[in-house]
């Protein structure tokens, strides 16, 4: 196909979208005015241009240079319109989705969340939970006690809470505990970590295999491409790698392993245990 007023105008067009940050909406503009080329002969004739007019007719390259003028400007408003379009739903869709990560995680949306650790960073009392994903007790304790302790201790300000996933319980566990580092690197690993738990209830071991893991990422509407290149990369596993270090020189050999302003629970044991212990920091 040969080029006419309207590609050449798109090239321009396209340049100056790339230029403005926009690559993305230029492509779009690109496909968008070459469909256009379909109705090219509607414009000239609409113009007054006919085909029959091009020899002879002095004022055609004036108006051939006006349309082109003007096909270069839509096609900059096209791709400029687009790509600012296309930021604005990137951004919502980052906030919406660090929102559901907070709303189903129960989190109060003014709770600072970075990776792992959610509360003010200046909190009272620091709660420290080293856990696997293959763990009964483990999955006790997020069940049925950390909901208690972000609702009344974490959403106040009162204490921060941080937990550590680890494998000490084999492959399948540390292929979660990876995983859950790579959704905690698009600050999704609350909820994410409720999906996968959830999951084994359902599933059993074969919730954690490596693709459930990535499945559940997409669920969840996280960046598939950054989750896989994590998960697949080692990324994750490095991070888990370097948390089983940390939870040696804190002597973990079991879990779960709880740790409240160095106070230290290992085993789970009910909301009531861990709110005395709480009360009795913040009372110091």
């Amino acid at each position: 196909m040969g080029r006419n007023l309207w590609t050449d105008g798109i090239d321009t067009g396209v340049a100056n979208g790339l230029e403005c940050g926009t690559g993305v909406a230029a492509l779009v503009a690109r496909s968008i005015a070459r469909k256009a080329n379909h109705y090219l002969p509607r414009v000239e004739a609409a113009t007054g241009i006919a085909r029959s007019e091009r020899q002879g007719d002095v004022s055609y390259a004036f108006k051939i240079r006006g349309l082109r003028r003007l096909s270069r400007a839509l096609a900059v408003y096209i791709a400029v319109s687009l790509g600012v379009s296309i930021g604005a739903l990137m951004i919502a869709a980052s906030v919406a989705g660090a929102s559901r990560s907070q709303s189903s995680a129960g989190i109060g949306s003014s709770v600072p969340v970075h990776e792992n650790v959610m509360g003010v960073p200046n909190a009272k009392v620091s709660i420290l939970i080293y856990a696997d994903a293959q763990c009964s007790h483990c999955a006790y304790l997020h069940r049925e006690v950390e909901p208690k302790i972000i609702e009344q201790y974490v959403n106040t300000g009162k204490a921060k809470l941080e937990v550590r996933q680890i494998g000490l319980l084999g492959n399948d566990s540390q292929q979660a505990a990876a995983a859950s580092d790579c959704a905690a690197l698009q600050n999704r690993f609350w909820d994410y970590r409720d999906a996968i738990y959830g999951n084994f209830a359902k599933l059993g071991p074969g919730a954690y295999s490596p693709s459930q893991l990535e499945l559940t990422a997409k669920n969840l509407g996280l960046d598939e491409k950054a989750f896989n290149a994590c998960y697949e990369g080692g990324v994750g596993k490095a991070k888990v790698q370097a948390d089983t270090e940390r939870a040696t020189g804190d002597n973990v050999k079991g879990v779960p392993v709880i740790i409240i302003n160095g106070r230290r629970t290992e085993g789970a044991y009910d909301f009531d245990y861990f709110k005395r212990i709480i009360d009795e920091e913040l009372a110091k």
